[in-house]
């Protein structure tokens, strides 16, 4: 028994309505993540300002410091030597000696990854306040190199001078108590419980922000944000989906500051200009469409970084959660910090002002479209059309006897 006429109609429904919705999910952007986020403070637009510290929020709710953790404090000073650098380490505050043991080998992970001859003076405080916060990191200075702002560790790096003397260039501050009741975990093995915070991950992630994983955007407002003077080593790596360095759309006019750079950190679409993954692609970085002081922009977008970058750069995303521990840093986050320590010799092109939008230095594009998105498009529309043909052929058959012949008088 032949299709009905509105049998067909009702089958072309139900197959559009399925390629519809299966070409919307392969084209869709992956939506920003929802989780605890790692702030990083303002940056400073001068040399030698202190770098204000990435901090980790968490809801608090005031809860009272324990008596036993005011009263025991272990201060001890220790030098670190790593593999490819030294550093000399000073830990003020410690509630235990687990704590001393933690900071040590997070700072021996850094020494081992971190090349310079010049030592690197570090300050690892445990402050015992209520902040909701877990840990902080910081540069205690930027230096000016090339009309390029760097961190005063990586600074001392590429020159192989001492520019701070006896000034600590690292300060990381750990807030030992944690208003939900959760625990840090001071192991060195990366096996905390699901009610601990890996201690020496928060270490090891805000001493990376306090050596060169760090950027001075300023943003104002949906139409304005830039840089007041200079900008950060790491902001050279920023670029659009086309593989242009942001920063590019600045003229002398804008005076620092752009509608198309406050665009650009706000798209969802930002990525770090480094040699691309196996995936094609450059690294994504978190840019969630409502701007967060300190998060915006200073780690991988967390969906991306767990999907297709390496399990070790999970180290910067921009969340934590109790239970989860990273003790290596990442393919991509070494090489920024390659391309940082060659003076940003790799950097991208910049892009062009006035071409926000446009397929610059992406030849593949077709206008704002990656290929990847523009291909599953036109994929859909000639499974769309293929579709319909088959059904109106098929009701052509059954419903009004199209190739049917015509029976013979006898």
């Amino acid at each position: 028994m032949g299709l009905k006429a509105s049998s067909c109609g009702k089958i072309w429904v139900l197959l559009v309505a399925l390629l519809g919705g299966w070409c919307a999910v392969q084209a869709a952007p992956v939506p920003a993540p929802v989780a605890r986020e790692l702030e990083v403070g303002e940056q400073p637009t001068k040399s030698r300002d202190m770098l204000p510290a990435p901090e980790l929020i968490r809801k608090s709710s005031g809860q009272t410091l324990a008596p036993e953790i005011m009263t025991l404090r272990i201060d001890e000073n220790r030098t670190v030597q790593g593999s490819k650098s030294t550093w000399q380490v000073a830990v003020t505050g410690a509630p235990d000696e687990s704590f001393v043991t933690a900071g040590f080998y997070a700072m021996q992970l850094g020494a081992d990854f971190f090349p310079s001859n010049v030592v690197v003076n570090v300050n690892i405080r445990y402050n015992t306040e209520s902040t909701g916060r877990l840990g902080t990191g910081q540069s205690t200075s930027t230096i000016l190199i090339d009309e390029v702002f760097y961190q005063v560790a990586i600074a001392e790096a590429i020159t192989g001078t001492n520019l701070n003397g006896n000034d600590f260039d690292l300060l990381l501050t750990i807030f030992v108590i944690q208003a939900d009741g959760l625990k840090w975990y001071t192991g060195t093995d990366a096996r905390p419980s699901l009610l601990e915070y890996d201690l020496v991950t928060v270490l090891l992630h805000e001493s990376l922000h306090a050596l060169f994983f760090s950027s001075l955007v300023n943003y104002r407002s949906p139409t304005e944000a830039g840089w007041s003077s200079f900008v950060m080593a790491f902001d050279a790596y920023l670029v659009s989906f086309t593989g242009c360095a942001i920063r590019g759309y600045l003229t002398e006019a804008d005076n620092g500051f752009s509608e198309d750079i406050a665009k650009s950190v706000t798209n969802e679409d930002l990525y770090l200009g480094l040699p691309k993954t196996s995936a094609d692609e450059f690294p994504q970085m978190y840019a969630p469409s409502e701007w967060i002081q300190g998060s915006s922009v200073v780690h991988y977008d967390l969906d991306y970084v767990s999907q297709v970058l390496g399990r070790e750069d999970t180290l910067m995303q921009p969340a934590i959660s109790a239970g989860f521990a990273q003790h290596t840093v990442g393919d991509q986050t070494t090489a920024l910090m390659n391309g940082i320590l060659g003076k940003i010799s790799n950097a991208p092109v910049l892009c062009t002002p006035g071409t926000y939008g446009e397929n610059q230095g992406c030849p593949d594009c077709v206008g704002s479209l990656s290929p990847a998105v523009f291909w599953v498009i036109i994929g859909c529309c000639i499974a769309f059309l293929l579709i319909t043909v088959l059904l109106l052929l098929c009701c052509c058959t059954s419903c009004c006897g199209c190739g049917k012949k015509a029976p013979r008088k006898k």
